[in-house]
């Protein structure tokens, strides 16, 4: 029992993980009409990001670009996943736990995910390397805001104190 709930506790928090990742780029806030020439072709959730950094349109082409090779990247691991988490629910559905065979699929699926986060780190830094100084610092910031309620130069912790 004690196992079938760390397991779906693990499996929250992953998907917890990614969305929270995810929803980095894809924060929403008005977009005016001047941006939205550069935005409007944009297969991005969000395409707000561009008047939040205040991005040109060769920029902006150049993060679809980074996005699209991200999408084909994660594409694979994310169907693979999927399937990893199938079977540990098939696994713990079953009358008798094998806590082995659970096991091994929990380090499976802890691998795809490490792989998942890793290739965000590396579009990440493929995303940053397109902005000037003043759009690197509005990035941290929403960056900091989504994934840990900061404000981008300082450690949720010290955010506590204030």
């Amino acid at each position: 029992m004690k196992l079938k709930i760390l397991t779906i506790l693990l499996i929250v928090s992953l998907a917890l993980n990614l969305g929270i990742i995810v929803k980095v780029v894809f924060k929403s806030a008005p977009v005016e009409p001047s941006q939205q020439a550069a935005c409007i072709n944009s297969q991005w959730k969000d395409i707000h990001i561009c008047q939040k950094l205040n991005l040109s349109g060769q920029q902006f082409q150049q993060m679809e670009k980074y996005r699209e090779q991200f999408q084909n990247q994660i594409a694979p691991l994310q169907s693979e996943l999927k399937k990893e988490r199938l079977k540990l629910f098939q696994v713990l559905k079953q009358e008798t736990l094998v806590q082995e065979e659970a096991n091994k699929i929990l380090q499976q699926i802890s691998h795809l995910q490490t792989e998942i986060q890793k290739s965000f780190i590396q579009n990440f830094f493929q995303i940053k390397g397109i902005f000037n100084k003043e759009q690197q610092e509005r990035f941290y910031f929403y960056l900091g805001q989504s994934l840990c309620m900061c404000d981008g130069k300082r450690s949720t912790k010290e955010n506590k104190r204030d």
